[in-house]
């Protein structure tokens, strides 16, 4: 059981069995195209639903290296995507404002980009425009997938299929997990057709 408040501001416990995690790490391995020869900075707490699924089981599901931060801290995550070739780096909105920050500050010091980190991942809020195009100037050769999901789902509910940068799709979070259905309905829970929209005066 993990504890949450996403849904409804008061916290509640969601249970979590071994089928939704093995769905998650599923979801995230299919599409993230991770696999063994993938690197990992794991500074997010455990006990929340991404640093257990997303990042802890999923990579030793994969067989994948993980560094492991007591707490984040900025340039030290820096630090450690240039000397370990992370791959990859999965965060919300805040962390990735506080790497880009710290990643400017060091680049007189340390020049260069992140050749090896191939895919940064971010949910738990949204990823702004502005917050995007920082990202692309300091890692040019990384994909940005945001993501979106809730502790009830064990993480993933949508996944964006590869690089929102460019993309026509540009604040999207993605398409639904393989195995879950997403819908769209009004105020007395019926389904809305394509194109409508729920939102009234």
């Amino acid at each position: 059981m993990m504890f949450t408040s996403g849904t409804t501001g008061e916290p509640k416990g969601a249970i979590i069995t071994h089928n939704n995690l093995l769905c998650a790490i599923d979801a995230y391995t299919q599409k993230l195209n991770l696999t063994a020869a993938d690197s990992t900075i794991l500074a997010v707490p455990i006990y929340h639903i991404t640093g257990l699924s997303a990042l802890l089981a999923l990579f030793i599901s994969l067989g994948a290296s993980i560094w492991l931060q007591h707490r984040f801290n900025a340039p030290q995550v820096i630090t450690t995507l240039r000397e370990q070739n992370i791959t990859f780096l999965h965060g919300s909105p805040t962390i990735f404002i506080l790497l880009c920050q710290a990643a400017r500050e060091q680049s007189a010091s340390h020049p260069g980009d992140f050749p090896a980190l191939r895919t940064i991942a971010c949910g738990a809020g949204h990823l702004s425009d502005g917050l995007i195009k920082e990202l692309k100037t300091l890692f040019p050769h990384t994909a940005i997938q945001p993501i979106y999901g809730l502790t009830e789902t064990t993480s993933p509910a949508t996944i964006f299929p590869g690089d929102v940068w460019g993309s026509d799709k540009c604040g999207s979070s993605g398409q639904a997990i393989p195995g879950l259905a997403i819908t769209i309905r009004n105020d007395r829970q019926q389904p809305l057709p394509p194109d409508k929209s729920a939102i009234s005066g």
